[in-house]
């Protein structure tokens, strides 16, 4: 954030103005050629163009990085701001936010190196009905410049918003402040007994499939939920007790909006664990009707890496000659122990974990 200073623009007046990171206001206005300088602490003035340059300039040379800026502005439903940040060198996250309410809310889209629009975008937060955030860390954090657009959707009233901007604080990962993701996105972490890891992730629209794995040193729990944080006892899906867990949703599942994934290691486990958490798209693998002309079959799907998880695969129910039909699984093991289940269910996917499958088993 340091002291260069940012330009907006909005999507009522299309003329790109200058913002400082301090909430200093650079107001130009083309149809007088004069601009309107106004500070937080002060009451505004006007000051002739050539004037003005000069203050700004005093402006970019003498002020201090902070550790917070703040950026106001009122938005009629469906319009928006854009401003331009860029974090300081050596900064190790970086916090974006802006409050709502039922009745007047924001969503937030963050871009690199441009102006984001409602399908293009690094990161974003489009809950309704309340207040929005992007929290970013290491290696999501770039010292690189960015935009960001304060969007105020038709359902919402008009706007006036308060898009303040932080650095290096604490907390991070935590309940008020899940750290946000890329769809696709590898996170490391370590836990203690009774410790929760938060994530955000958005899921656009006509996805393949999402799928999110767990692989924990020790036991630990996965649940990811849409439009909330989740807890043990709320979640979309969930996976327990389990060191290496997968959640997928299928394409019909994966209804685009903010997601909050949880990672938990239950008090009871008594012992920490380290974590590699994936989050990514994908798609269901067709698996292919077998003629039946062998009883170990010939249209045989093989995994032989030896990985622990849960595979999906798609089956569209065909007419069987003899009225019935079957889904077979063999599992091989050399020197060592295994287990292997075959869940099926119509339309959604099972729900594994815990014994709760949701199935036929």
């Amino acid at each position: 954030m340091g002291g260069r200073p940012t330009a907006y623009c909005d999507s009522i007046d299309r003329e790109h103005r200058m913002k400082d990171l301090c909430a200093q206001v650079l107001d130009s206005r083309a149809h007088n050629r004069e601009v309107t300088f106004v500070k937080r602490t002060m009451n505004s003035r006007t000051l002739r163009s050539t004037a003005s340059f000069l203050a700004i300039t005093l402006l970019l040379f003498t002020r201090v990085p902070t550790l917070a800026a703040t950026y106001t502005g009122t938005n009629p439903p469906g319009a928006w701001q854009d401003f331009a940040l860029s974090p300081d060198t050596g900064v190790a996250n970086w916090s974006l936010t802006v409050a709502g309410t039922p009745s007047a809310y924001s969503h937030l889209l963050l871009k690199r190196g441009g102006a984001p629009s409602p399908t293009d975008y690094d990161f974003a937060a489009k809950l309704d009905g309340q207040g929005n955030a992007i929290h970013l860390e290491l290696p999501e954090l770039e010292a690189t410049n960015y935009v960001v657009r304060v969007f105020t959707p038709a359902t919402s009233g008009a706007h006036d918003f308060t898009l303040t901007v932080t650095q290096n604080q604490a907390g991070f990962r935590t309940v008020a402040k899940p750290v946000t993701k890329r769809l696709t996105s590898t996170t490391a972490g370590a836990l203690a007994p009774g410790e929760w890891h938060y994530f955000q992730v958005q899921v656009p629209a006509g996805l393949p499939g999402w799928i999110n794995i767990l692989n924990a040193t020790n036991t630990a729990n996965l649940y990811v939920r849409r439009g909330a944080l989740p807890d043990t006892a709320t979640a979309d899906r969930a996976s327990l007790n389990q060191a290496v867990d997968t959640i997928f949703f299928s394409d019909v599942e994966a209804t685009a909006g903010t997601y909050f994934v949880g990672v938990y290691v239950p008090a009871t486990a008594g012992i920490a664990a380290t974590y590699t958490l994936q989050t990514a798209p994908g798609a269901l693998s067709n698996l292919n009707w077998d003629p039946g002309v062998a009883d170990a079959g010939t249209e045989v799907v093989t995994n032989n890496t030896g990985a622990a998880g849960d595979f999906y695969f798609k089956i569209t129910p065909q007419n069987a000659a003899v009225g019935v039909w079957r889904t077979a699984l063999e599992v091989t093991a050399v020197g060592w122990s295994c287990d292997g289940k075959v869940l099926l269910k119509p339309i959604a996917r099972p729900v594994l974990r815990d014994g709760s499958p949701a199935g036929v088993e």
